[in-house]
């Protein structure tokens, strides 16, 4: 599919159900952009989806701000996210308590990341919301 055709497919859903572009975005990206998160390898996500790792970092680049894992985690930064309901310090704690694999770089730039997924699913929630 071409990047024309992709502007067609999100105006028409704009005028049909009032979706903003950036909705239909993520909505499409959105397999992607949580496996991502939750710590899986480009090229675990790229086998996954059927997807070439380019556009898998791509895709995270332009959504997140970073062009994804080279590694799989050991641990599953989404999940540990959405169980201390996004509050930084018991993030940090419950990785360090989990594990001694990550430095603190890692544990602030995959508690960024699911601070960014965070919010794009709540766009996709309200997308559902309104339908």
């Amino acid at each position: 599919m071409t990047t024309q055709d992709w502007e067609v497919i999100k105006q028409l859903y704009e005028e049909k159900f009032g979706v903003s572009g950036i909705q239909v975005d993520y909505i499409a990206v959105n397999e992607i952009l949580k496996l991502t998160v939750s710590g899986i390898s480009n090229e675990k996500i790229s086998n996954f989806v059927g997807c070439d790792t380019e556009y898998i970092s791509s895709t995270n680049h332009s959504f997140l701000g970073f062009k994804g894992w080279n590694r799989d985690l050991d641990i599953n930064p989404w999940n540990i996210f959405c169980r201390v309901h996004g509050n930084k310090m018991a993030f940090e704690k419950e990785i360090w308590d989990l594990t001694n694999l990550l430095d603190s770089g890692t544990i602030d730039l995959a508690y960024r990341l699911c601070s960014i997924y965070n919010n794009i699913r709540k766009e996709i929630k309200d997308f559902y919301e309104r339908s």
